[in-house]
C-alpha cells in the first residue's frame, strides 16, 4: 500500500463535471417546487386554490415549468462549478481517505460561497434563516459530492481492493 501511495501522481479528473446533470435534474425540481409553493402561498386567500378566474391551474403550471427551467439553469452552473473546483482539487485515483475528506470540504465550501449571496436576493429572511439554508445545503452538498466521488469510473474497483 505504501508503495502505491508513492507512485500515485495527481492528475485532474473530468468525471467531477457530471455534476452539472446531477445540479441540472435537483436544480429543476427546486426551483419547480419553490415557484409552485410562493405562488400557493401569495393566493391561498383569493387565487388559484379559491377557483379565481385570473388564477389558473394552466397558469400556475406555466409558472412551475419558468422555475423548473431557470431552477435547472441555476443547478446546471452550480454543478459546473463545484465540478470544476473538484476536478482540480480531488485528483484521479488519489489514494487514502484524504479524498473523501477534500471532496466533502471542497464541495461545501464551494457551495456555501454560491449561496451566500444569492440567498439575500431571492428570499427574504433574517440572516439566521440564511445561515442555516447556507450551512445545511452545503453539508448536503458535501454528501452529495462524497457519494458521486465512489460513483466515479475507476473508483468503484479501488473500493472493493482496499
Amino acid at each position: 500500500m505504501g508503495d502505491r501511495q508513492d507512485e500515485w501522481q495527481w492528475r485532474p479528473e473530468p468525471g467531477w463535471l457530471g455534476l452539472s446533470l446531477l445540479g441540472l435534474t435537483t436544480g429543476g425540481l427546486v426551483g419547480a417546487a419553490y415557484v409552485v409553493v410562493i405562488v400557493a402561498a401569495d393566493f391561498m386567500g383569493t387565487g388559484v386554490l379559491n377557483g379565481d378566474p385570473g388564477g389558473t391551474l394552466t397558469g400556475l403550471l406555466g409558472l412551475a415549468v419558468f422555475g423548473a427551467v431557470c431552477g435547472g439553469l441555476a443547478g446546471l452552473a452550480g454543478g459546473f462549478v463545484v465540478g470544476l473546483v473538484l476536478t482540480f482539487l480531488v485528483g484521479r485515483r488519489m489514494p487514502g481517505r484524504a479524498a473523501s475528506g477534500l471532496t466533502f470540504v471542497g464541495a461545501a465550501t464551494t457551495v456555501a460561497l454560491m449561496m451566500w449571496p444569492i440567498l439575500d436576493g431571492v428570499l427574504d429572511l433574517p440572516s439566521h434563516g440564511d445561515t442555516a439554508l447556507v450551512v445545511s445545503g452545503s453539508v448536503v452538498a458535501g454528501l452529495v459530492a462524497i457519494w458521486f466521488h465512489g460513483q466515479l469510473p475507476g473508483r468503484a474497483a479501488e473500493v472493493f481492493a482496499e
